[in-house]
């Protein structure tokens, strides 16, 4: 089994092989691969073949695929086993899962009301109902269960990331942060507030609140995703010296290229230059070349911006930012030449001393 993934699971072994109902076996703990699943469900669909109608052969079937994350629709078997043995709460769990993650929205709501117009509420059913409304593009609903959902689970970490997570995918930032705020009062150490919560913060203009956050946080010095929003923490608080302290040292093109934009910001050109210069020299391709072409052009370097958005033509002349890029400078090229030609042709005035009177006398 080496070499294959593995899936630990506590389960009862009659539920995978055994035909009669009547068997019994006690709970085992059991370490299995992928193909032993396999295995097992070739063989259940091989014996329903044979005996559509078994409805211990139908639950075999839907717990194998389960542990195989759903490889077949079931949907059929789903619905066989709602005929023949109603609507069981171990049903309704299996058909979350799988409609869930086959993206069958309208089923998964159908099941939940159905389940609920029978048994009353249940348990984790909004959150549900929250991820159907997205998948269906049913926003208006699906922010109104969110903000629900925050309320009702105020204190549950999980929860509180779920639903902040899904705010920043809607691009409503404000309750985003909101969530992930519950999330600091309750531990401030969760390391997805590194990850997403700071540079909410930081994109909302709070850089303070994200320096609070971020000194909470368990940092890895070699991860350069955290390195750069410690940085940014930084630059927006205005000390660029700190922030350019991150992440001195590293040369990779991500490092390069926010250092790139800080020096650019703070119009510290010849640091700007000599970094963009560093970043074409170990990494030639087109957006290194972009963005030197756009450093030189906002320092004034008008002709060698154009040449190299030229550069860049030569090789894809179908590249839509070089041939803007080339277009702007060509234009503010014209117009300075236009403006030193017009005062060539302004005439110069004699303006020397007249002789001194007594002369005249």
């Amino acid at each position: 089994m080496s070499g294959k993934p593995v899936i630990a699971l506590t389960f009862l072994v009659f539920s995978l092989f055994s035909c009669s109902d009547t068997n019994k076996y006690p709970i085992e703990s059991v370490n299995v691969d992928v193909s032993y699943y396999l295995t097992a469900l070739n063989e259940v669909n091989q014996q329903l073949a044979a005996n559509k109608s078994n409805l211990s052969l139908r639950k075999r079937k839907l717990l194998v695929s389960k542990e195989l994350r759903w490889p077949e629709d079931v949907t059929e078997d789903i619905q066989f086993l709602k005929k023949e043995d109603g609507l069981t709460y171990e049903l309704v769990q299996y058909a979350i899962d799988f409609y869930q993650t086959y993206h069958y929205y309208e089923q998964l709501l159908n099941i939940l009301e159905e389940w609920e117009s029978i048994n009353g509420e249940l348990s984790g059913s909004n959150r549900w109902r929250i991820v159907a409304y997205l998948g269906l593009g049913r926003y208006t609903e699906a922010k109104y269960l969110l903000w629900n959902y925050i309320q009702d689970n105020s204190q549950n970490v999980e929860a509180l990331i779920f639903a902040a997570n899904n705010y920043l995918e809607l691009e409503d930032s404000t309750r985003a942060v909101y969530a992930y705020g519950k999330v600091a009062e309750i531990k401030p150490d969760n390391s997805q507030l590194l990850d997403f919560y700071i540079p909410a913060l930081i994109k909302l203009g709070y850089p303070d609140r994200a320096n609070k956050v971020l000194a909470y946080q368990q940092l890895d010095s070699t991860n350069l995703d955290q390195k750069l929003i410690i940085g940014e923490v930084f630059y927006e608080m205005g000390d660029l010296e700190k922030a350019h302290e991150v992440l001195r040292g590293d040369l990779s093109s991500p490092v390069l290229m926010k250092r790139i934009d800080w020096f650019e910001k703070s119009l510290q050109w010849d640091s700007a230059v000599a970094l963009v210069n560093q970043l074409v020299l170990q990494d030639s391709s087109v957006t290194a070349l972009l963005r030197k072409a756009s450093i030189l052009e906002n320092r004034g370097w008008l002709s060698s911006s154009y040449n190299l958005y030229g550069l860049v033509l030569q090789e894809d002349s179908t590249n839509s930012i070089a041939q803007q890029g080339a277009q702007n400078v060509g234009r503010k090229i014209a117009y300075l030449r236009s403006l030193r030609e017009q005062e060539e042709k302004i005439p110069v005035l004699d303006v020397s001393p007249k002789k001194g009177t007594e002369d005249n006398e």
